[in-house]
């Protein structure tokens, strides 16, 4: 047992650090109060000028440890989207709007490789893009899309995109048909790796409701 210099409590070795220097082996403030000082600390201006300076300083460390560490912690970094999410709907709509209006509506496609597999166009195609790439590289199986990733198998890594044409969204659907036609990619995916069927037909064989079972009577 050993008593926090900070909180004045008695506490088992476990609630308290390591610390190699000093002759107890453990730091004298227990976990609990070690904690709250360093978040006061980085609360303070003298902490985030420091944090500020580490980072840039080590930025490619900084965003491969945020990138190991979501990987594993995925279940726990979604629920605090959706969370934030539902707390933030209007600043998220905001965030959205400024982002995508980088980039005016635009007729898009998906490769694969070097393949042209998918043609679409799009108001918002930054948007549309990403939900293409993040439903077939986080196996998200709610959209119809998904589901043909799914059932072709796809190697993830190998998808991308490009945007083909920009101009007025009402002037697009002639230019999307003329680019599905360049590329002969119409139908949803359905002629890659010669898979021929249709994406209800894939949706049946995989126990699916398509669109009109769904929606219509």
């Amino acid at each position: 047992m050993r008593i926090c210099t900070k909180c004045k409590v008695e506490k088992p070795f476990t609630e308290f650090y390591k610390h190699g220097f000093n002759k107890s082996g453990y730091q004298s403030q227990c976990k609990q109060c070690g904690n709250e000082r360093l978040k006061e600390y980085y609360r303070s201006p003298e902490g985030k000028a420091y944090q500020k300076r580490w980072f840039l300083a080590n930025k490619e460390r900084h965003y491969a440890n945020v990138t190991r560490w979501h990987k594993k912690n995925r279940k726990k970094t979604n629920q605090f989207v959706y969370n934030w999410y539902e707390k933030n709907v209007d600043t998220f709509v905001k965030i959205q709007d400024k982002y995508q209006s980088k980039v005016p509506p635009s007729v898009y496609c998906i490769k694969y490789d070097d393949e042209v597999i998918y043609v679409g166009k799009a108001r918002k195609p930054l948007a549309r893009v990403n939900v293409h790439l993040s439903t077939i590289k986080t196996d998200n199986n709610i959209t119809k899309v998904n589901k043909l990733h799914s059932y072709c198998d796809f190697d993830k890594s190998r998808f991308k995109y490009e945007f083909l044409e920009q101009g007025e969204y009402d002037s697009l659907l002639e230019r999307e048909r003329y680019w599905e036609e360049y590329y002969d990619a119409k139908g949803n995916y359905k002629r890659i790796f010669g898979k021929v069927k249709s994406i209800n037909q894939i949706l049946k064989d995989i126990g699916g409701k398509t669109s009109h079972e769904k929606y219509g009577k």
